[in-house]
């Protein structure tokens, strides 16, 4: 590169020289010929025709200037980097025509030199023309004589912008020349330290590879061979004679022409990779894979081939077995009943089974390279469908329909997954369908069975077998107050009450089975949380297979009925226990209330010392007297709300009030309870909660009732969890403890008015059963509901919500 540099400078030297010198020629005939009046003025104009020639075909800036410095004449060369015409540059000078002040001084100061003292100046000029663009002239200034004196002067500009880059170029590289050689040096000692050790890596990467590399001189007809292909060929340097038709001898007879052929097409420039058949010494073949090219010189004339053998015995093992194994799982692919495709990245079909020829009428060439969507009576849809499985990677259960080529309807149901190349490029996808016409047929006889029965008051709904409602009738929106559109595709366990959860999975369990579950009375819950009482019979739905695919189910509403079943006996409930309630209450209001109140007045006087002083034991025993009557006075009250409630007499005094405030009262009152049984009390209530609007009075006392009974019936070292959140216009309040919990056929006893849910219960753990009756009365006064869930030996949840406002 420097020494191409240096040479595209001299070169250019050179004809600047010799084109200056042209010029000079020329530009003294012109002279010469105007100072001599005697030549004819035709000569003159020849002259300056033969100047004006050199000048117009000059890659030089021409230009002739007169004393006071316009331009006499510039040749097109000028006139472009000037930016203007040539006429349009005649007769002006540089500050004229707009060029630096500068710039204009410069060239006025050396024309005037060379004008007076006429003789041939030499400089060098660099200038930013109007492209912006920085330019370095070499610069000859020439006198021109008229009669001895100088009329005019000429000025030639060679461009040598490139002759300073290069110059520049040359000495930064000639600086740079003795680090670059040094920084080489060290190069190239690494890269022979380096070689050495590629060698040995290659020797070794050839051994476990059973890969070697060889070397023919074809002149001398010597062979080289690297120690792998020895080993390949179950020989030692020492007993082979290294020539090409020694190695020939060890090629299987059969494939010497082979070879031959190979190495002749190598020498007239066909490098070559073929498979052969070698017979080692001992007898045994194996196979090897043989590449070779030739190294020319002098033209055509071939001096060495080198090449690499290769053992791929045991490949070509593997490669029979993946054959065979190939030509197996073909033929599973062919006795498949679902059609099977393969499809390239471009949409186009790149395999078939025997299967897709039937559901399209087509044979398999037919099919290969045409467009998978084709075949389908909704193109886009199978188009949006591949691609899709090229982003996502699969799809399941995508629905098409194939359009045989007569014109019958296949529905199929299509599960495609993307597969990969050797290198995890995404190469294709892999579809396989699954016909779905009795299934169809199966959906169509459900539907037209529901048509039928669409104005049956009994409810009627279909769906899957994982309970996706696939159908519902107007009897079902008639008993559970659901529109069809509301609950499609939704599970039917939107319709299992709380309390019931798993009951619907234990029945479909039974469907799965393909079993019936006949006239089963149960509970189900309505769009407006009212359960209701339904009679269900559920039926397995079966394919031609016998394989239950869906269900069917019939609820019919058995409220009625119920009420009638019950009506009797919650009647002869009812007077008994109205019958038990107003002698109880007559007891108590006449025989009770006024001893009592005696009792906890004295007692309250006696703690208060009012008789004597009294010591800590007495104290003791009179507080437990005060607060055993108060707590008794307060189940007789108690009572007597319960009494009015059902007689419709009981009215809430409303009022706002702090939540927060309110139950902290609840856990002071009921903590030395609670702390002889080591509970403690916890409490949350939600940031978004800060007061609501009830009758204070009876909100305490709910909650009275509701943590007393928790503390109760819990474990000691235990924890009682009071929480309230809001939901919606409501607040919602829970008491949770981890206590005994409640059995499960003892949980439709609670709520009623003097039940409790055993007789071990009433026996270690005392009350009236009233507390969580009144509760719920209460509860429903204000507007509110009330529920609970628990489980035998781990605890219970008791938990009512209320408006958060008066409404």
């Amino acid at each position: 590169m420097i020494i191409s540099e240096s040479v595209a400078a001299d070169e250019l030297e050179i004809r600047l020289k010799k084109q200056t010198a042209e010029l000079k020629k020329s530009n003294k005939w012109v002279s010469a010929e105007i100072s001599e009046s005697t030549q004819p003025e035709e000569d003159v104009l020849k002259s300056e025709e033969k100047f004006l020639i050199l000048a117009e075909n000059s890659p030089d800036v021409i230009v002739r200037f007169d004393r006071q410095n316009r331009h006499l004449y510039v040749n097109q060369v000028a006139a472009d980097i000037y930016g203007y015409s040539q006429e349009e540059i005649k007769g002006k000078t540089h500050n004229e025509l707009g060029s630096d002040p500068e710039k204009a001084k410069f060239w006025k100061e050396h024309n005037e030199k060379v004008f007076s003292t006429g003789k041939t100046e030499t400089m060098e000029f660099d200038c930013i023309l109007p492209q912006r663009k920085k330019y370095y002239f070499n610069i000859l200034i020439i006198p021109e004589f008229v009669n001895d004196e100088v009329a005019s002067v000429l000025t030639i500009s060679r461009n040598v912008t490139d002759v300073k880059k290069t110059e520049s170029t040359l000495k930064e590289t000639l600086d740079n020349l003795e680090e670059m050689i040094k920084k080489r040096t060290e190069e190239i000692e690494k890269a022979y330290r380096s070689l050495k050790e590629s060698e040995k890596c290659l020797a070794e990467a050839q051994k476990i590879a059973h890969l070697g590399s060889w070397n023919w001189n074809i002149v001398s007809n010597e062979l080289y061979w690297s120690d792998e292909i020895y080993r390949i060929f179950g020989l030692s340097p020492q007993e082979f004679g290294a020539t090409y038709d020694a190695f020939l001898s060890y090629v299987h007879p059969e494939d010497r022409d082979c070879v031959n052929n190979a190495v002749k097409g190598a020498l007239e420039g066909k490098p070559y990779s073929i498979d052969h058949r070698i017979i080692l010494k001992g007898g045994e073949e194996r196979i090897v894979h043989e590449q070779g090219e030739v190294i020319f010189e002098n033209g055509n004339v071939p001096v060495r081939m080198a090449g690499i053998v290769q053992d791929i015995t045991e490949r070509k093992k593997i490669e029979k077995a993946l054959g065979m194994a190939n030509a197996y799982n073909r033929s599973l692919i062919e006795v498949s009943l679902d059609p099977l495709v393969t499809i390239g990245p471009d949409g186009k079909i790149t395999d078939v089974n025997r299967a897709t020829e039937i559901v399209t009428g087509y044979f398999r060439s037919e099919l290969i390279g045409t467009d998978f969507s084709d075949y389908f009576t909704e193109p886009e849809k199978a188009k949006e469908g591949y691609q899709y499985v090229f982003q996502k990677g699969l799809v399941r259960d995508y629905q098409l329909e194939i359009r045989h080529k007569h014109g019958h309807i296949t529905p199929v149901l299509y599960n495609a997954s993307i597969y990969r190349d050797e290198n995890g490029r995404v190469t294709g996808v892999f579809a396989a369908a699954r016909d779905i016409t009795e299934l169809k047929k199966t959906e169509e006889k459900i539907k037209a069975l529901a048509n039928a029965v669409e104005s049956s008051n009994d409810a009627i709904i279909t769906g899957t077998l994982d309970g996706t409602i696939t159908s519902w009738n107007k009897g079902a929106e008639q008993i559970y107050g659901y529109l069809a559109e509301e609950v499609m595709g939704k599970n039917v366990s939107i319709l299992e009450p709380d309390n019931l959860k798993g009951e619907i999975k234990q029945l479909f369990d039974k469907i799965k089975q393909g079993k019936k579950v006949k006239r089963y009375e149960t509970l189900r819950l309505k769009k407006d949380g009212i359960a209701v009482n339904v009679s269900v019979t559920l039926s397995p739905i079966f394919d031609v297979s016998g394989n239950p695919v869906a269900f069917s189910g019939i609820a019919r509403d058995i409220t009625e009925k119920k009420i009638t079943e019950n009506l009797l006996h919650e009647k002869q409930m009812a007077e008994f226990a109205n019958r038990t309630k107003s002698e109880f209450l007559a007891n108590m209001s006449h025989e009770l209330r006024t001893p009592l109140n005696s009792i906890i007045g004295f007692s309250d006087m006696l703690y208060e010392q009012a008789y004597g002083e009294l010591n800590q034991k007495q104290l003791r025993a009179i507080s437990n007297i005060s607060n055993s009557g108060k707590h008794l006075l307060n189940l007789i009250n108690g009572i007597l709300d319960l009494s009015k409630i059902e007689a419709n007499k009981m009215e809430l005094d409303y009022k706002e009030f702090e939540l927060a405030s309110s139950l902290d009262l609840i856990r002071n009152i009921l903590s030395p309870i609670a702390d002889k049984k080591n509970i403690e009390i916890e409490t949350g209530v939600d940031s978004s909660i800060s007061k609501i609007c009830a009758d204070e009075d009876r909100f305490i006392r709910i909650m009275f009732n509701l943590v007393d009974n928790a503390i109760k019936f819990s474990f000691e070292n235990s924890l009682v969890k009071i929480g309230a959140r809001k939901k919606g216009e409501l607040v919602e309040i829970t008491v949770e403890d981890t206590g005994i919990g409640i059995k499960t056929e003892d949980q439709n006893k609670l709520f009623k008015p003097f039940s409790q849910v055993n007789s071990f219960s009433s026996k270690k753990f005392q009350g009236t059963g009233l507390g969580l009756s009144l509760v719920k009365q209460i509860v429903n006064l204000h507007g509110g509901y009330v529920w609970f869930k628990s489980e035998q030996g781990k605890g219970s949840t008791f938990a009512f919500a209320i408006p958060i406002t008066k409404g």
